[in-house]
């Protein structure tokens, strides 16, 4: 498997696997099985840690832009109009849904549904977002789910999957990096 890069994660695990068994059953078998191992970090607990299980579980998912909401997967709009998934916003929204806290659409949306966090008091479940410009949030694009040790659960982009990925120290992430939310009422969903 690493000899098809499977240690880049994303898409090419996905395609990794694959190729050690050209059926996509056995992706997502094996994509799940991984998710069930890889459980949060010590200091998750309550809804956090139900959102964090809630989004392991769709690790090696398609993006797909305007997918996914409080049912799961769903095809998008645009050009993700063909391909079943989750975009960023889609996959937090229903994973804080399985924790009982019904979560905007948007990701600009999402980042004022909630109380901000202080980046050193980071939990398992809290969204991070980026924006282009960090003193404006009606730039937010992108929001992901705290993992721990660093690490997001997120839906990244067109032509890649719902993974984990470390976004402290990747200077990309923390350029864009705006804040941190603890989704804890419930909200209405737009």
């Amino acid at each position: 498997m690493c000899a098809n890069h499977a240690g880049q994660g994303g898409r090419h695990l996905y395609q990794a696997i694959w190729q050690y068994n050209h059926a996509d059953w056995y992706v997502h078998k094996v994509l799940t099985q991984a998710a069930a191992y890889a459980t949060p970090t010590p200091t998750a607990s309550g809804h956090g840690a139900i959102a964090v299980r809630a989004a392991l579980h769709w690790l090696g998912t398609p993006y797909s832009w305007g997918g996914g909401g409080l049912a799961g997967p769903s095809y998008g709009i645009a050009q993700g109009a063909g391909t079943k998934g989750f975009d960023c916003s889609g996959l937090t929204q229903y994973a804080w849904a399985k924790a009982g806290i019904q979560l905007p659409r948007v990701a600009a949306a999402q980042y004022t549904a909630g109380p901000h966090i202080p980046r050193t008091q980071l939990r398992p479940g809290d969204l991070l977002f980026f924006a282009t410009d960090t003193r404006n949030p009606a730039t937010i694009h992108h929001v992901g789910l705290y993992y721990g040790r660093g690490q997001m659960i997120h839906a990244p982009q067109t032509g890649d999957v719902v993974r984990i990925s470390q976004f402290t120290g990747n200077p990309y992430r923390e350029r864009q990096y705006i804040g941190a939310t603890r989704p804890s009422t419930p909200h209405i969903t737009a």
